[in-house]
């Protein structure tokens, strides 16, 4: 009788670095996970990163983890509910203390007219286009979360809504004090902030703001401008960056209207670190001229921040020789302020846009006209690159493949 020989066995270190290298490849994952116990805990890690639901799958999921083998109380640590307004949802939230090692929660397209949990494990809620009751019971709901550190708003109402009756108990703000929410990220796209300083419950801080608001249009008459408007409401965001001081150290800002940016106030924020400016369709093609040679140097003069190591400034136009003119743009105040001492430690600038587009034959490239007009001829810090990027493309791939152009 040949001698019995085991069968080889791969240290578990080696398995669980395979594993991790099927990424997202959740058909590979779900057979790895059955292959035997060993593979079953690096599988499942990556499988239960995250588990998106619809209204009509709460159901299903509710019979899954009712089982034995159930195992997302134990590993689930991102769930992410659309549509969910039914009454299985309610049964569910109720359950959430139960995975106790979830971080993330995500509420999209839906009413939300539920109440949460205590959830001390959750950091980070995202809310998009999404309908509460009232700004109250919003509020109250975070209050849920005691360890938030990342909130993102995007296109978010509260009510009353049309059909809910009178308001009800919970849509009044508690009289007790509402502690502040101290975060490391806030994301809000559209005027939700705006709610934060016409009500008694203080504004949030945060270190990253990422604030994104389009004006409305139907507000502003046929045929006026639009520039009373934009400094209202930029005078909000200039009151927000002036009561966040020195806590903010990233700011992103996109705006998109004929907006008046030269207005915004960041003079308080003398921790900031990084600073991006998206003025999206705000600039009519003709008036780039005038971002580069007075609106951008006029912000930047008023930054009081020695710490300043990265800019990004987004390009959202089709680059051609008629809206770039080299004969018009004056760059001598932007570089002076660049190679000033409050921006020694800069070390990255960097130009987000479509650069590698078509150019009918004979035309310069995007990328060629932005080079010849704007790179050649601006003066930065000797410790500074300059990176070409295509926000459009790194989503698409996955990948952050920036250009990095050479004195």
């Amino acid at each position: 009788m040949a001698p019995f020989i085991p069968a080889p066995v791969f240290p578990p270190e080696i398995t669980d670095s395979i594993i991790h290298e099927l990424g997202a490849e959740l058909p590979a994952l779900r057979i790895c996970s059955q292959v035997c116990r060993a593979w079953l805990p690096a599988s499942r890690h990556i499988l239960h990163q995250t588990l998106k639901l619809r209204g009509e799958d709460i159901l299903g999921f509710m019979d899954i983890i009712a089982s034995p083998e159930n195992t997302y109380f134990a590993t689930l640590r991102g769930l992410e509910l659309s549509l969910c307004d039914n009454g299985p949802a309610t049964v569910l939230l109720e359950l959430l203390p139960k995975f106790v090692c979830l971080k993330s929660i995500g509420i999209y397209s839906s009413v939300f007219h539920y109440e949460l949990p205590t959830l001390s494990s959750v950091t980070s809620l995202e809310f998009k286009r999404t309908e509460f009751r009232s700004f109250a019971a919003f509020i109250i709901l975070l209050g849920q979360t005691p360890n938030l550190k990342s909130l993102k708003l995007t296109k978010v109402l509260w009510g009353p809504l049309p059909g809910w009756g009178p308001p009800a108990t919970e849509d009044i703000l508690p009289s007790k004090s509402i502690p502040r929410l101290e975060l490391d990220v806030l994301h809000i796209e559209d005027r939700a902030f705006l709610d934060w300083f016409t009500s008694e419950v203080p504004a949030p801080l945060t270190s990253v703001l990422e604030l994104f608001i389009r004006e409305d249009n139907h507000q502003v008459p046929w045929g006026q401008a639009s520039n009373i408007v934009d400094t209202k409401l930029l005078d909000k965001v200039s009151q927000y960056l002036q009561y966040l001081g020195v806590h903010l150290e990233q700011f992103y800002l996109r705006f998109s209207g004929s907006t008046q940016i030269q207005t915004l106030d960041v003079s308080t924020n003398t921790a900031l670190r990084s600073l991006r400016i998206n003025l999206s369709n705000a600039i009519p093609a003709r008036n780039w001229t005038q971002y580069f040679s007075t609106t951008l140097p006029s912000l930047l003069e008023r930054l009081r921040s020695d710490d300043i190591e990265e800019l990004a400034v987004d390009i959202n136009m089709i680059l051609n020789d008629k809206n770039m003119n080299d004969k018009n743009i004056d760059l001598k105040r932007l570089s002076s302020i660049l190679t000033s001492p409050r921006f020694a430690r800069l070390r990255r600038l960097q130009f987000n846009g479509q650069w590698d587009g078509y150019a009918p034959r004979g035309r310069k490239s995007a990328r060629k006209i932005f080079t010849d007009t704007v790179i050649d001829r601006l003066a930065i810090p000797s410790s500074c690159s300059i990176f070409l990027a295509d926000p459009l493309k790194n989503e698409k791939h996955g990948s952050r493949v920036h250009h990095k152009l050479t004195r």
